[in-house]
């Protein structure tokens, strides 16, 4: 599987400000599987644009319990309750209520933040070199003014 179009939704998710998101989510857009898209997300996590968050869900209304960043100990196997449940009964961990999830780092939002800019710059800066209408070529002089003379200026042309 090629990473060029996860990695391009995963950088349109980490434009828009996501908290993270599953590789279902990605897998689901590209039409592919978990096993698919979850290879180059996970060569992401090691190559330090995303990092892994593991979220316990409560099994009956699916909220998030408690996140566990990668590397942190999960409770698989150890009995829990929690006031976020629907149902008041406490239940053991195992592998079903714990979601992986993938946020992007700090500095991959950054670089991200920064292609977008540069790819806005230049589409709006017409290629002189193309034929195209710009500014290319022409010199433009200012002189500097004192605020008195500004304001003499504008009370002029009133």
């Amino acid at each position: 599987m090629s990473a060029d179009p996860i990695l391009k939704i995963v950088e349109e998710l980490t434009d828009e400000g996501t908290d993270g998101f599953r590789a279902s989510a990605i897998a689901r857009q590209l039409g592919l599987t978990v096993e698919q898209v979850s290879p180059v997300l996970l060569g992401m996590v090691s190559d330090g644009r995303l990092r892994l968050r593991s979220d316990v869900i409560c099994p009956d209304n699916g909220r998030t319990i408690r996140s566990y960043w990668q590397g942190e100990q999960l409770p698989i196997g150890k009995t829990v309750q929690s006031d976020r449940c629907a149902s008041d009964e406490p239940f053991v961990v195992t592998r079903d209520e714990i979601w992986i999830t993938f946020v992007p780092t700090e500095k991959f939002r950054v670089a991200v933040r920064k292609r977008r800019v540069q790819r806005g710059r230049e589409e709006r800066i017409p290629a002189a070199d193309e034929g195209e209408p710009g500014l290319a070529g022409t010199t433009t002089r200012c002189r500097p003014t004192s605020g008195a003379e500004s304001s003499v200026r504008m009370a002029a042309q009133s």
